[in-house]
């Protein structure tokens, strides 16, 4: 019996062995020093962190400042954002800003919002709490209807929140059904609700 109690505690303690942090020095560091990452993050890399947003904002055309629509909560709450929707790169996204402090938001006027917007490039638009939802749209200046839907229901969306600069964490990816549907997740994530 007593070999027995000593097998097992022989097998626990190599166990905790194995269990104890190992120093993999650079292995899955995401910084510009260090590239290596495993294949399983390889192969998500598309989905999770990302940067270039904001590549060739100086050449933005089509900005345009509003409101969320379509979205269950007071009109304070609502905007004004300023909105910027890409056709043209590898893949479609609407971008979302708006200003990271929250009483800001609520009390600035839209001259001010715009202005800081239109200068915002610049800066990397530092001013700005910036959300993308990259998901598969069409240009409606290219639609024989320019006031049709330009996205086909349903459709799958990548939640992005900007760090810093033009980096950016992937947030979710959800399947949505509807505009009022797309709407919501994206009064969420700029409210920061889950």
């Amino acid at each position: 019996m007593s070999n027995y109690v000593c097998l097992l505690i022989f097998i626990f303690l190599l166990s905790c062995q194995n269990l104890a942090p190992q120093n993999r020095e650079g292995f899955n560091k995401r910084s510009d020093s260090s590239k290596f990452v495993d294949d399983s993050e390889k192969a998500n890399e598309g989905l999770k962190d990302t940067n270039g947003f904001f590549l060739d904002c100086q050449k933005w055309s089509g900005s345009s400042m509003g409101y969320l629509q379509e979205v269950e909560s007071s009109k304070d709450s609502l905007g004004p954002f300023c909105f910027y929707e890409s056709y043209d790169g590898k893949e479609t996204f609407e971008a979302i800003f708006a200003y990271k402090d929250f009483v800001q938001r609520k009390n600035v006027d839209q001259d001010s919002v715009w202005n800081s917007f239109k200068n915002g490039c610049s800066g990397d638009f530092k001013d700005f709490q910036c959300f993308v939802f990259a998901y598969p749209m069409r240009d409606p200046d290219k639609q024989k209807d320019i006031h049709a839907l330009n996205v086909d229901f349903p459709v799958t969306v990548r939640v992005y929140k900007r760090l810093n600069m033009d980096h950016w964490q992937h947030l979710e990816t959800v399947k949505v059904k509807a505009f009022k549907e797309l709407a919501t997740i994206q009064f969420n994530a700029l409210y920061g609700i889950k």
